[in-house]
């Protein structure tokens, strides 16, 4: 199927796993009334060639304390618009609960580019060596200045 640009997203009451879905999020966000932050699962399918979204409150967002907010895209996009709708809802959901269930660790990046470039280069070999010793003695260059 293929997809036109449009600027309207209509909202819907209910979604068929077999239906295309363009993308699949899941985001903590205040809920109606400002009764606390909530974790939502928010599934955009297409309708008659146009978006229509679908919202599921999957309830407080300390339920999900080592749940990572993620989007999923069900859509190839190759040179932007219009795009080809490739995945269903039901493979998205599918997705999206194997990645609450197992969580991603996102990983800060080290300020120290020397120590960074050394531990990559060890995680990328499988080494038990430490490289470091090699250069032990000569000054360290901080990526944060002197």
């Amino acid at each position: 199927m293929v997809l036109d640009r449009t600027r309207i997203v209509l909202k819907v009451d209910t979604v068929d796993p077999n239906e295309g879905c363009y993308n699949l999020s899941e985001l903590d966000q205040q809920s109606p009334g400002n009764h606390g932050w909530h974790r939502y699962q928010i599934i955009i399918v297409v309708r008659n060639d146009t978006l229509a979204e679908y919202r599921e409150d999957l309830g407080p967002r300390t339920n999900f304390p080592n749940s990572n907010q993620f989007r999923i895209p069900g859509y190839d996009d190759p040179n932007g618009w219009p795009c080809n709708i490739i995945e269903t809802v039901g493979r998205l959901k599918a997705f999206a609960e194997d990645m609450r269930n197992n969580p991603f660790v996102i990983q800060a990046p080290s300020l120290d580019l020397v120590q960074g470039y050394w531990d990559a280069m060890e995680m990328k070999q499988g080494s038990q060596h430490d490289y470091r010793n090699l250069y032990r003695g000569i000054p360290r260059v901080s990526a944060r200045g002197r």
